[in-house]
């Protein structure tokens, strides 16, 4: 099989050490290629590439924004996905079965090669750019900002997240009230919110070993999820945290929150541009949102 593994070597967890071991995996079953990334959107051009040249797998050694861009290279080809968790949070790999474990996330790769484990599924969109696990908008995408702009993931991790969380929340101008309304396809009710969530799949993302459960039982196939935080008051934060701690499932029963499920789109407008990030990659401030999902748009490898 012809696999081609693009490598991010800035993502937090690839080492020059991890990286060869995972070589190794892989081209002792597979006809393997390698290259690496050297700037931002590089790899969705190499995953085109390889989609073009007739490469059946495209494997990420990288973080989830390196997963986001790949997959953007591929939607709609038949070359395949397989994700690596080289991320600090890696929340497409764990959430899809892979280990948290570069080297052995790396056998269940090749073992999923062998057996041909695969499935076709969609895509979330936000005007235009797919995205795999989760968009962003509000407060979530200004820590994902914050956390961009410097060095903190590579040297901190996750702890770069709560760190630029709480300075997010001690900088916000006004906490308590809605600064974006969000119109949800077949809801004539229009939601006021701060913090919003557009889910593909669940969790959400990760908080060491602990899933953040925003949408239990959204996944491949039941269309997407959206959670709507109306302020990001502390008692309004510290009850979602709470219930995304636990199974998620009274997460839309808690005052200031509005959950949906099996949502077609979705339009999130603000009075001025809002930040918004897609898979954990931050794209900077839109006035408008266009959010949807496209389907049985890629194919990815399945432990």
């Amino acid at each position: 099989m012809k696999l081609l593994l693009v490598v991010n070597p800035m993502a937090s967890s690839v080492t020059a050490r991890r990286r060869v071991a995972v070589e190794d995996v892989l081209a002792a079953d597979h006809e393997l290629s390698v290259v690496v990334t050297k700037r931002r959107n590089h790899a969705t051009e190499l995953a085109r590439r390889a989609a073009d040249d007739g490469m059946d797998v495209v494997a990420v050694l990288g973080g989830d924004g390196t997963m986001n861009e790949a997959a953007n290279g591929l939607a709609g080809s038949s070359t395949a996905l397989a994700a690596l968790p080289g991320g600090s949070t890696s929340v497409f790999a764990r959430t899809v079965g892979y280990t948290n474990d570069l080297v052995v996330a790396a056998k269940e790769l090749s073992a999923a090669l062998r057996g041909g484990s695969r499935r076709r599924v969609e895509m979330g969109t936000a005007n235009g750019r797919r995205y795999l696990f989760n968009l962003g908008v509000g407060f979530d995408a200004e820590v994902v900002g914050h956390v961009e702009g410097g060095s903190l993931k590579r040297t901190f991790g996750q702890a770069a997240f709560v760190y630029s969380s709480v300075v997010t929340w001690l900088t916000q101008e006004d906490r308590t009230k809605p600064h974006l309304w969000v119109k949800i396809a077949g809801d004539d009710t229009p939601y006021g919110g701060s913090f919003i969530l557009c889910l593909n799949t669940n969790p959400y993302t990760y908080l060491g070993r602990r899933p953040l459960n925003v949408a239990p039982g959204t996944g491949f196939g039941t269309g997407l999820s959206v959670a709507v935080l109306r302020d990001v008051k502390l008692a309004t934060l510290r009850r979602a945290m709470s219930c995304v701690l636990g199974d998620g499932h009274d997460l839309g029963r808690q005052p200031g929150v509005t959950v949906r499920t099996d949502v077609e789109a979705v339009t999130v407008t603000g009075n001025e541009p809002f930040p918004y990030q897609v898979d954990g990659e931050y794209l900077g401030r839109v006035g408008t949102l266009e959010v949807g999902y496209e389907p049985d748009c890629l194919e990815i490898v399945m432990p």
